[in-house]
């Protein structure tokens, strides 16, 4: 998803792009936009300009959707394991429920306070900060050996 909001505006993106420059292979990358195209994330287009990109802004798709889209909604394993009787009781009255019920509101906050918009920016600040040249450490055999 970075990779397609690093040029949202500008052109759509191939997968094949996306998996190289990912290290993704591309048969699981297509399975993955896949999910993001149902979840009305992603939008693709055919042809030779074809590609795909990003139904909204980048602004405006929290890590917390792309998570949703590929993995479910979140809830906590519990709900998903006891029955409809053990569903409608308090949370609050198992503390490993009520960890749970914690851990996932915490990760909720977190993933949909990131945004595709702020992590296209610092991917930006890690290539300006790789295309820098690196301080030149001498070699073994340029250093010069006293007698």
């Amino acid at each position: 998803m970075v990779e397609i909001a690093r040029w949202y505006g500008e052109r759509p993106v191939h997968a094949t792009e996306i998996a190289q420059r990912q290290g993704i292979p591309e048969p699981y990358l297509e399975q993955l936009l896949l999910a993001l195209r149902r979840a009305a994330l992603v939008r693709s287009y055919r042809g030779p300009g074809g590609g795909y990109t990003l139904t909204r802004p980048p602004a405006a798709i929290s890590l917390a959707d792309i998570v949703a889209a590929l993995e479910g909604p979140f809830v906590p394993p519990e709900e998903t394991l006891h029955d409809a009787e053990a569903a409608d009781s308090d949370p609050l009255t198992c503390p490993i429920r009520d960890a749970w019920h914690l851990a996932t509101a915490t990760m909720r906050r977190i993933l949909d306070g990131m945004t595709l918009e702020i992590l296209v920016e610092r991917q930006r600040e890690i290539d300006r900060k790789s295309a820098k040249p690196a301080r030149r450490e001498p070699a073994l055999a340029d250093e010069v050996v006293s007698p």
